[in-house]
């Protein structure tokens, strides 16, 4: 189990780096910051599953809780949103400390 946490946090973080070499050459292109949030990238890839991810999210929350924390990181960079989900996963997947018992005599 650890090992799949491990190799997905990997994948998060490649992507994230991804993400983040595309907007530096939007930034550069555009000679102004840019960053491009979740939710462009999302709907651009696939707009319908967009619009039934957040009405499955808006159906399965309360109102509330859903609408800030969902519009939160909707409107966040996508290379911030993997990146701190791929360090997460590889701080959830890290190996254990093997303990080594010294004799003392």
């Amino acid at each position: 189990m650890k090992f799949i946490l491990r190799v997905t946090g990997t994948w998060f973080i490649g992507l994230a780096l991804v993400l983040l070499i595309i907007d530096g050459a939007k930034t550069l292109a555009a000679n102004a910051l840019t960053m491009t949030s979740l939710a462009e990238n999302w709907s651009s890839l696939h707009a319908a599953s967009w619009l039934a991810t957040n009405q499955a999210l808006a159906d399965l929350l309360p109102g509330t809780a859903s609408s800030g924390v969902f519009t939160f990181m909707s409107n966040a960079p996508s290379w911030a949103i993997f990146g701190i989900a791929g360090l997460l996963l590889l701080l959830i997947g890290r190996p254990g400390v093997k303990k080594r018992y010294v004799a003392t005599y």
